[in-house]
């Protein structure tokens, strides 16, 4: 008969506690919430933009204040969506009028193609810091038929380009 050592034995029990006491150190399984993005609500459906910045500087529009958010590659393969012409990037809220205004305006472009206007509503602007933006907004748009249709979403930590 074989005689088991007393420190294998200790070994073996000392092992067999820890797995018991700490039954892990793993990684969390919560990740926090996305650091960057823009979403958005209409027409029943919730859509995630792949691509969404902020723009100061008139180089792409008559207003300096720009927000777009839409899918694609950018900036060869963009499909723009929403487009926001804003008076400044201030942490504010902005009310958002129809056009012929060319500042605090929104052009929305839906699923088939077809061209809507913000006509009211808001766009407020919660945080801007280290040129990134970051706000919600809630709108009324309107179609080329005069039908009426809401929208509202956020956009966390988006790039603020020249």
């Amino acid at each position: 008969m074989k005689t088991i050592s007393f420190n294998i034995i200790t070994s073996f029990f000392l092992v067999i506690s820890g797995v018991l006491l700490f039954p892990g150190c793993s990684k969390s399984n919560d990740s926090p919430a996305t650091t960057n993005g823009f979403i958005w609500a209409t027409g029943g459906k919730n859509y995630t933009a792949t691509i969404h910045k902020a723009f100061t500087g008139t180089g792409y529009t008559i207003t300096p204040f720009h927000v777009v958010a839409g899918f694609g590659t950018y900036p060869t393969g963009f499909n723009r969506r929403i487009d926001f012409h804003l008076s400044s990037f201030n942490t504010s809220s902005f009310t958002i009028v129809p056009s012929p205004n060319t500042v605090n305006t929104l052009q929305y472009i839906d699923d088939t193609g077809n061209n809507m206007e913000g006509i009211s509503g808001a766009l407020k602007i919660t945080a801007n810091s280290n040129n990134l933006l970051s706000g919600d907004f809630s709108v009324t748009l309107i179609d080329a038929s005069m039908v009426t249709s809401t929208m509202s979403g956020s956009f966390t930590t988006i790039s603020i380009e020249p």
